[in-house]
């Protein structure tokens, strides 16, 4: 019809009753890791199915076909994989991250000058030693949900920062070993927290788990921001650091 509104999506872009949801609201970082991939690895491919990006800025994603995967492998280009080949549970995406991320978490608390764990940047703000005992106690609460579908919250005093190093890396550890003998049902299974004696909530082990890891990274942020006016050095974590180009 003479005069109306082009239509800016591409050909290839399903429609609303198709796919089940408008290209055109599709966020851009929801387009990026469903392009990359990340979420199919995550949530297994069909469940996101419905997130792929059919927009004129991002190319929709190559669909496999024995063909096209062979096709490519001839050309010297990257294989195609199957559909599912990179399916992964929230658990074991949990415990693939668990394990990515000790190593960074060691290596951020053994950089702490143990002669500085007073240090606090305000009034307010916790002290190092605070943030790496809370961190280390967290891991203790998580193995009671696993274990006992149960947590409690216990405010005990601080031992010496070698003790909390050597307990939050064995706790670590067991936990990473349990989550990983887990099934799905325990998984999902309900668990009970409880602080200062009473019951602060009430949610799933996998939830609670999740929660308490990205509550460490970003504590684990916290502390790495403390650690050049405690006079130590900031390793490098997700990427490089001026501090380790530096001593290069």
């Amino acid at each position: 019809m003479a005069g109306s509104r082009p239509n800016r999506t591409c050909a290839s872009s399903p429609s609303r009753s198709s796919a089940g949801i408008s290209p055109a609201r599709v966020p851009p970082f929801l387009a990026f890791f469903a392009r990359s991939g990340v979420l199919h690895k995550v949530c297994g491919t069909r469940r996101f199915e419905r997130a792929r990006v059919h927009s004129c800025r991002i190319a929709p994603q190559r669909h496999y076909t024995e063909a096209a995967s062979a096709a490519r492998d001839r050309d010297g280009r990257k294989p195609l994989k199957k559909p599912g080949a990179l399916k992964m549970t929230l658990r074991e995406f949990y415990v693939q991250r668990q394990q990515a991320e000790l190593p960074l978490f060691l290596k951020a608390l053994k950089a702490l000058p143990e002669d500085q764990l007073s240090y606090k940047p305000h009034d307010r703000s916790p002290s190092a030693e605070q943030l790496v005992w809370r961190l280390t106690s967290n891991l203790q609460a998580c193995l009671g949900a696993v274990v006992e579908n149960k947590a409690e919250w216990k405010v005990l005093p601080p031992p010496p920062l070698d003790e909390m190093l050597s307990l939050f890396e064995r706790r670590s550890n067991e936990l990473t070993d349990r989550v990983s003998k887990m099934d799905e049902a325990s998984w999902n299974r309900s668990a009970q927290f409880y602080y200062g004696g009473k019951l602060a909530s009430e949610q799933p082990v996998g939830t609670f788990l999740w929660l308490i890891l990205f509550d460490a990274i970003h504590h684990r942020g916290q502390l790495s921001a403390y650690l050049r006016p405690m006079g130590g050095k900031v390793p490098a974590i997700y990427g490089p650091s001026a501090d380790e180009r530096q001593a290069a």
